[in-house]
């Protein structure tokens, strides 16, 4: 054993998330662990960065009280996902309300100063970094609450921090937060089997970040039977290129015309219907569009 750290609590990682919540990062030589923590028995989460000789860099634990429509979020919040910038300067934490909607993604320095960079009407839970000829943005997946759909925001770091576009004067309009808007912002409709089933609003659950385009997947349907998501490219410079869903989407909606819980054929929905038509967008000005193809 190299090292150890004894904690002033027992820890409770949540199931399945160890890969989110630990990072080892080489910069300079040395390396550095980055590892966001629960602990048991509590709400109470913080992030930690260690020195290669274990040595507390610097702890970083939310405080935050949000506004929306004048009432107070404040925590216990909880880590959605945690990203380390390429060259190891800062990290990115997506915190969420631990019973609520409201959720904020954090800039962490290397003296563990935290920076609210985004706030969000609905869980962020998802965190990449995409670089394009522009320069390096940070993408952020998940929900809008008020929307009741999936949502993505691209952040640009060399903007003013920026809070998800909402209905003005709404319950979810945040009144304590930054008021710029994000560089892009997307919320992607629901689909015809994500109502159908009665499952949950479709949640972003994976981004991938490929050669000058990135892939968001949302998740339309998941039951003991099928797990089934919408699939969205974005080119380089965040327009629309493709819309669509899996194989499986198709597969559940033949079984769902065989029970008689939709009047239509997969074959002509396929035809007539188009996953990119109702995708809502809005520009770093605030402006919203039909959509970026």
């Amino acid at each position: 054993m190299a090292w150890y750290h004894a904690f002033p609590a027992a820890l409770d990682i949540p199931e399945g998330q160890v890969s989110r919540r630990l990072h080892v990062v080489g910069r300079d030589g040395e390396r550095e662990i980055v590892v966001g923590v629960r602990f048991a028995g509590t709400e109470e989460e913080e992030v930690y960065s260690f020195s290669n000789e274990g040595a507390v860099r610097w702890r970083y634990r939310p405080t935050e009280t949000l506004r929306f429509g004048g009432e107070p979020f404040t925590g216990p919040w909880r880590i959605g996902d945690v990203l380390i910038e390429e060259d190891g300067q800062a990290t990115w934490v997506a915190f969420t309300h631990h019973t609520w909607w409201p959720s904020f993604v954090v800039r962490i320095d290397e003296q563990g100063r935290g920076d609210i960079r985004f706030v969000s009407t609905g869980w962020v839970t998802e965190l990449e970094l995409f670089r394009n000829g522009s320069g390096s943005y940070i993408v952020a997946g998940g929900l809008n609450n008020e929307y009741d759909a999936g949502a993505l925001a691209i952040l640009d770091p060399t903007r003013p921090a920026a809070r998800s576009p909402q209905t003005p004067d709404s319950p979810y309009t945040c009144i304590s937060c930054p008021t710029a808007q994000p560089h892009r912002y997307f919320v992607f409709p629901r689909s015809e089997l994500n109502t159908v089933t009665g499952s949950p609003a479709n949640i972003v659950r994976m981004i991938r970040t490929l050669p000058d385009k990135l892939e968001v997947r949302t998740e339309e349907v998941n039951d003991s039977s099928v797990q089934s998501f919408g699939v969205y490219e974005l080119r380089g410079d965040f327009s629309l290129a493709a819309a669509s869903v899996t194989d499986l989407y198709w597969d559940l909606h033949r079984r769902l015309e065989k029970e008689g819980r939709i009047s239509h054929t997969a074959d002509t929905c396929r035809r007539e219907r188009s996953f990119s038509d109702k995708i809502r967008v809005w520009r770093g000005d605030g402006t919203e569009h039909a959509s970026l193809k």
